[in-house]
């Protein structure tokens, strides 16, 4: 990558010079000297800055990511005390099988901060019918501090921290939402954008943020490419409340929350800049 930057730039020194070679006969000698001079100027600047903060710092991680919730289910308890929220007593993972990137930056020989964007999701479902009320899902950005040993020239293991930024929200199932009984009568309906009976039903959630731990091996093939497996818990819960309304008056029925600590299984390539 440095060599290509110093081809890069005496390439275009090359073509500059030309330029003032053939322009010398109108009189710009001085003006396309001043140029010249600043544009080596910038180049130099520019090669310093890539190699002073991010010549074989900065790397980017392509990796293949399955998460598992650590609390699935709850008591199918008909008082509705011990289960999630209302007769929600159980989450199942949505497409916990993905591709994800993360973004590295090598502070020093053993210390590393990582960036990745994560989504993730599950569906509920209740006990007294095993039907669904819908998907709750978290996006955001996870900050991590890494901290890395040798263990021979190539492989190392790694520890990390970090934190994780997630906003929360609930994809409500259209036959619930409207207040009808089951998704069967609700299509027989033709799915209507109405209730019956002019009740209708929401699950409003809230953002959360959490801890984040991971722990992994790196294993170098080449000046360039790692080979990553990593595992990674993130500690999340996202508080909920269920409200009704009738004929658009809106109140609050019942609290809970969803348990979304998951623990992440990862292997990938890093490519080193």
């Amino acid at each position: 990558m440095r060599k290509a930057t110093y081809l890069s730039v005496t390439m275009f020194g090359m073509i500059a010079c030309f330029a003032h070679a053939q322009s010398r006969s109108d009189g710009s000698d001085k003006t396309l000297s001043a140029r010249e001079r600043q544009t080596d100027r910038e180049s130099v600047w520019i090669i310093e800055v890539y190699d002073r903060m991010l010549a074989e710092r900065l790397d980017i991680n392509l990796y293949l990511r399955y998460f598992a919730l650590h609390h699935k289910r709850r008591p199918e308890d008909v008082r509705r005390e011990e289960t999630f929220l209302g007769f929600i007593n159980q989450l199942n993972e949505i497409d916990p099988l993905a591709l994800r990137l993360a973004l590295g930056y090598r502070i020093n020989d053993w210390l590393a901060l990582e960036v990745l964007y994560e989504d993730i999701a599950a569906r509920t479902k209740n006990f007294n019918n095993n039907l669904s009320d819908g998907n709750v899902r978290l996006r955001g950005p996870m900050v991590s501090l890494i901290a890395s040993y040798p263990l021979t020239e190539r492989l190392s293991t790694y520890v990390g921290l970090g934190y994780a930024f997630m906003r929360s929200s609930f994809n409500h199932d259209a036959w619930w939402t409207w207040g009808w009984s089951s998704p069967e009568a609700y299509q027989a309906a033709g799915s209507p954008q109405a209730s019956p009976g002019g009740r209708r039903r929401f699950i409003d959630v809230r953002d959360d943020s959490g801890l984040v731990r991971s722990l992994g091996l790196l294993y170098k093939a080449n000046d360039r490419i790692t080979l990553k497996a990593a595992v990674r818990r993130v500690d999340l819960t996202v508080k909920t409340h269920y409200y009704s309304s009738l004929h658009g008056v809106r109140e609050q029925r019942r609290k809970g929350e969803f348990p979304m600590t998951h623990t992440a299984y990862s292997v990938g390539l890093v490519y080193v800049f």
